[in-house]
């Protein structure tokens, strides 16, 4: 077993190049803060976050998509690489619709592939009836916006820890209790 006498030796050994390993290769990662008394990092708190990582689409998926725009595609829109990882996000039932393929085009054109793709996001979880329809508007207004927002994290003001709690008591009534015995015996010496 590996001991560090310093910190900073753990932190850029261990912790970063594990971080940045875990980052690239697995589906999680986590991201750590340092809980500082004064200049001394007395604890970390880790935050362990699903990676959003590119998923491998079967050849299958590929060829039917390919297969479909094939089939709708005019001399107007040309399908782009961008243009079909848009399509595999668009539930099976709706992507032969030549409504929904010129939709993509256009809006994907005008405002670029994050746009379109929050709005499919937004869509697919929202929509009830007429999912062209309502891609259609969700797109025109950009509804995806402030759904995307509220799906991201809020970021919690930290809590600096009381005394009691950095001292390891379950409650400030315990380390009450702690302090008035420890203080009788120093009084009774």
């Amino acid at each position: 077993m590996v001991r560090y006498k310093f910190y900073n030796n753990f932190k850029e050994r261990v912790l970063e190049p594990v971080q940045k390993e875990l980052k690239a290769k697995s589906d999680l990662y986590f991201e750590f803060d340092e809980i500082k008394y004064g200049r001394k990092v007395d604890a970390i708190r880790f935050h362990i976050t699903r990676n959003k990582r590119i998923e491998v689409v079967p050849a299958d998926v590929v060829a039917n998509v390919f297969q479909i725009t094939s089939e709708l595609s005019s001399p107007d829109i040309k399908i782009s690489n961008s243009l079909v990882e848009l399509l595999l996000l668009i539930p099976e039932q709706h992507k032969s619709k030549k409504t929904v393929l010129s939709a993509l085009d256009f809006y994907e054109s005008k405002h670029g592939f994050d746009y379109v793709k929050r709005n499919i996001l937004y869509s697919n979880a929202k929509a009830a009836k007429s999912y062209a329809g309502y891609l259609n508007n969700a797109l025109k207004g950009d509804w995806g916006h402030d759904w995307e927002l509220e799906q991201k994290e809020v970021p919690v003001k930290k809590k600096v820890p009381e005394v009691w709690e950095r001292q390891g008591f379950t409650s400030e009534k315990e380390y009450d209790n702690f302090m008035y015995e420890k203080q009788m015996e120093a009084y009774r010496k």
